[in-house]
């Protein structure tokens, strides 16, 4: 049976949780469509960090010890609602799959796929976080 774990995290000030990573070098491709996802390229480096840093959330809060990375972003949309809401589809696993460490624990589940939604309401310096990771 799978394990479903819904974790959220509310920040009051965007730099404490994930540093500034709104100064991207990426520009604005469309103009802003209020209340309809804009699928973003899932390859763009903005979304790999803030996948990471959700993702050391979600372990930092299940309490999970093994060091884990992401593998590949699937998805990723943005929505204008009062605020920025970033959708972000991803993949982790645990960093010993990628190095042969012999004292890694190969038994453990191979990958995390996980998603996330990141609310950010920049005037009032307040971001929203949840994230749900099923072990695959």
């Amino acid at each position: 049976m799978q394990k479903k774990i819904v974790v959220v995290v509310c920040c009051l000030f965007i730099i404490g949780c994930f540093g500034d990573i709104r100064k991207s070098n990426t520009e604005v491709k469309k103009p802003v469509k209020v209340g309809g996802e804009i699928p973003q390229d899932p390859n763009d480096p903005l979304y790999r960090e803030m996948a990471e840093e959700v993702l050391k959330i979600y372990l930092r809060l299940e309490d999970i010890s093994r060091p884990h990375h992401v593998v590949q972003v699937e998805k990723v949309t943005v929505e204008t609602v009062a605020g920025s809401l970033t959708r972000i589809n991803f993949v982790a696993a645990p960093n010993c799959l990628v190095s042969e460490d012999p004292k890694c624990e190969k038994d453990l589940p191979v990958d995390l796929k996980c998603s996330s939604e990141t609310w950010e309401q920049i005037w009032l310096s307040k971001v929203s976080i949840k994230v749900l990771c099923d072990q695959v």
